[in-house]
């Protein structure tokens, strides 16, 4: 969402925890890869970088069975996907 990048690492919401779990999985696992589904600031994207993370972006990436899947579960009334 708008302004997530400005949301400082280690705090308790989604956006917060991006970094410190990456940081994790690179401890554990090694270098990787992100991918997000709506695009990512630059910011979040050089501190992801820096751990050894690659941000990509999925609008770039056919994401139709990811869709039909959310939409067997995370949908208003009238079928639209909620984000």
């Amino acid at each position: 969402f708008y302004g997530a990048s400005t949301i400082p690492a280690g705090t308790p919401n989604a956006v917060g925890t991006i970094l410190p779990k990456m940081q994790k999985y690179v401890e554990r696992f090694g270098t990787g890869a992100i991918i997000f589904m709506y695009g990512f600031g630059v910011e979040l994207a050089e501190q992801l970088n820096q751990v050894g993370v690659l941000a990509l972006d999925a609008r770039h990436i056919d994401l139709t069975r990811v869709e039909q899947q959310q939409r067997s579960w995370c949908t208003d009334k009238k079928g639209t996907v909620l984000f």
